[in-house]
């Protein structure tokens, strides 16, 4: 995004001074003939301060630009292979170990081993990207996770997998504070024992 809008600048900014080119060339040679001095030495004053302006804006971006490449290097470098790993581990755990080969590709899109992962079924989408979620706070919270609040994550999963899933919120440890909402009684059972406070809204 940052990268388009530098283009459109650098676009703006040739032609720009294009037009401060020509209305100092309309000046030097006072030919215009329905338009005086002071009307040409006044658009050539507002073209200049849009051109101050736009390259003042223009440097901003591309260095915004170049701190985001440095960021987006040292994530992959030391952050996303911890998360592919914790990743993995998660989704392998809730899927009885059927999927393993999980990770983050360039742009942080999801594959599965050699292929895209939104082939997979929707409900092993929906474990892939909980599975996700959850390693993004333990690699960036360790062991003190904050609270997580959670909204039908777990809707389009079968009885099996959707039984996996609560067991992993319930005994996985390293959460804070869990909040689960849900409208389906068939999820709510499974949210069942001494450490869960159950609200009936």
């Amino acid at each position: 995004e940052i990268a388009s809008q530098t283009k459109a600048l650098k676009t703006r900014l040739e032609v720009l001074t294009q037009k401060h080119y020509d209305l100092s060339v309309n000046l030097a040679k006072q030919t215009a003939a329905d338009r005086s001095v002071p009307d040409i030495e006044s658009d050539l004053l507002a073209v200049s301060e849009q051109i101050e302006g736009l390259t003042k804006r223009h440097a901003a971006l591309e260095k915004a630009s170049e701190w985001l490449e440095r960021a987006h290097g040292e994530i992959k470098q030391n952050y996303a292979p911890r998360l592919n790993q914790k990743m993995a581990e998660i989704f392998s755990r809730l899927t009885f170990n059927k999927y393993y080969g999980v990770k983050l590709g360039e742009a942080f899109r999801l594959n599965y081993e050699i292929m895209d992962a939104s082939y997979l079924s929707g409900g092993t989408y929906d474990l892939l990207y909980i599975a996700l979620r959850f390693a993004a706070l333990s690699v960036l919270f360790g062991e003190t996770i904050p609270p997580v609040i959670l909204d039908d994550a777990l809707l389009q999963l079968d009885d099996s997998r959707l039984k996996a899933a609560s067991d992993f919120l319930i005994n996985s440890g390293g959460f804070d504070q869990v909040i689960y909402f849900t409208c389906h009684k068939t999820s709510a059972k499974l949210f069942q024992n001494e450490s869960i406070h159950r609200m009936e809204l």
